[in-house]
C-alpha cells in the first residue's frame, strides 16, 4: 500500500491512531517525532488508560497522555499470553492466526488494577487479561498499521 501522508492537525484535536500509527523511535529510545516536544525529546508514554470504548469490531483505548488507539479484535487476540493460548514455557502460540474465527469480535472489555490491566472477552468465548504498559509499548513500536 502507498505510504501515508501526515497532515498537521490543530492543537485542540485529540490525536487518534489505529494500531501501528505511532511516532517512530530510533534504537536509542528517543522519538524521531517532535509532536508536542522539543527536538530530541520524547513525551513520556503512559501505560494507564483513562477510558475504553468497545464495539464488536474495535476497541478504543484513551490513554492518560491524550492519545487514542484503535485496536482490531484479531490483532488483540493474537497477543493473548494466557495458558489457553500459548505454551507458558516458550510463549509460542498454540494456534495459528488463521485458526481463529474469520469474523472474531469483541464482546466486552474492562479496566482493572488502577487502569493498567485490560480484561477482554471475545466472540470465540475466550477471555484474556492484558498489561496496558506492555500493550502500549508494543503499539508504539509499530512503524506501519497492521490493519
Amino acid at each position: 500500500s502507498p505510504p501515508r501522508t501526515l497532515t498537521p492537525r490543530p492543537s485542540n484535536v485529540v490525536p487518534q491512531r489505529a494500531i501501528g500509527i505511532a511516532p517512530p523511535a530510533d534504537f536509542s529510545g528517543r522519538c524521531s517525532s517532535s509532536r508536542g516536544t522539543r527536538p530530541g525529546q520524547c513525551p513520556a508514554l503512559s501505560g494507564v488508560a483513562t477510558s475504553l470504548q468497545v464495539s464488536p469490531d474495535k476497541l478504543m483505548i484513551n490513554w492518560q497522555d491524550g492519545v487514542v488507539d484503535k485496536l482490531n479484535p484479531t490483532w488483540l487476540r493474537e497477543r493473548c499470553q494466557s495458558e489457553a493460548t500459548v505454551d507458558l514455557e516458550t510463549l509460542q502460540p498454540k494456534r495459528m492466526p488463521h485458526d481463529y474465527p474469520e469474523e472474531l469480535l469483541l464482546t466486552d472489555a474492562l479496566l482493572h488494577d488502577g487502569m493498567t490491566i485490560l480484561k477482554v472477552s471475545f466472540s470465540d468465548e475466550h477471555t484474556s487479561n492484558f498489561s496496558l504498559p506492555k500493550l502500549r509499548k508494543e503499539l508504539t513500536s509499530f512503524r506501519e498499521s497492521p490493519l
